[in-house]
Formats: structure tokens, C-alpha cells, sequence
């Protein structure tokens, strides 16, 4: 019995994780945000970078208008 529980608990804490995004971004996107779920038009800015780390995944909501993914700093 004890096994059972740990195991769900495993389960239902891992299958879940998402961060929303929108608005002006920047820093590390990694594998403990994933996926990350674009809500909004997005920027990163001028001089701010936006590392997305190897694997993550990206996934663009869109409801009724388009999504602007606009990078006017660096993108890596």
C-alpha cells in the first residue's frame, strides 16, 4: 500500500508543470517550466536575452488574436 501512494504522488506532481507567459521576457526558459505556454504577444527586450534550454517545450494559446513573438534583443 505504502508503495501505491508514492508512486501516485509522483505521478500527479510531475505531469503538471507549466508556466504562462505573456508581456516582456527574458532569462532561462528549462525543462522545470516546461512547457511554457504563451498566453499573450510576447517581447524580449532591447539589450535582454532569453535562453530556451534544450527540450523545452513552447506552445502558443491563441483565442482570438494573433500572437506576436517579437525578440529585439537575442534569442538563444
Amino acid at each position: 500500500m505504502y508503495r501505491f501512494i508514492v508512486i501516485l504522488f509522483t505521478l500527479t506532481t510531475t505531469t503538471f508543470a507549466q508556466t504562462l507567459v505573456e508581456g516582456d521576457i527574458s532569462g532561462v526558459w528549462n525543462m522545470e517550466g516546461s512547457p511554457y505556454i504563451v498566453t499573450d504577444s510576447v517581447c524580449v527586450p532591447d539589450e535582454d536575452t532569453l535562453f530556451i534550454e534544450p527540450g523545452v517545450e513552447v506552445r502558443f494559446r491563441r483565442l482570438n488574436n494573433p500572437i506576436m513573438f517579437n525578440v529585439l534583443g537575442c534569442l538563444i
